[in-house]
């Protein structure tokens, strides 16, 4: 059976970083790995889901309302390890750009007072959040960015 991109990467190696996953020139879909937590080190908490939550509507809200690449987010969703997000987008970018896209994107999380999206009108758990918690982490977040 063939493997997916995302399984084919060796963990126990994988770093903390933005990676570009799988470029679909075909169909101009690029799926990018952001990184936030070391995978497979038991030292290295991974993200709450709660946080996860948090991030996965801060970043979807930033990216496609804020950033001057909103049109060509596709999709930002977490991983189901806890260690990160996928931003998929219609055109291709440098994992630098996207990278230092996200960092500011994780800077910016410390300036609001509630998530976006976050009323039960408009998300199906929204009581599945933790910005103060969140917060907390985006120094580290941005430190192991920032090493990449």
């Amino acid at each position: 059976m063939e493997k997916p991109t995302s399984f084919q990467v060796n963990h126990l190696l994988l770093e903390p970083g933005v990676y570009l996953r799988d470029a679909d020139e075909k169909r101009s879909v690029y799926t990018y790995d952001i990184r936030l937590v070391k995978p497979t080190l038991s030292y290295r908490e991974a993200i709450t889901p709660q946080m996860s939550h948090t991030l996965e509507h801060w970043l979807a809200h930033y990216l496609r309302t804020i950033s001057p690449i909103g049109d060509e987010i596709v999709y930002v969703g977490p991983m189901g390890c806890l260690t990160g997000f996928y931003i998929l987008t219609f055109k291709k970018y440098t994992e630098k750009y996207l990278c230092n896209l996200v960092i500011t994107a994780l800077k910016a999380i410390l300036e609001i007072d509630e998530v976006p999206g976050a009323k039960p009108e408009e998300c199906g758990n929204y009581t599945l959040f933790d910005l103060e918690s969140t917060k907390k982490r985006i120094p580290e977040f941005i430190s192991l960015l920032n090493k990449y």
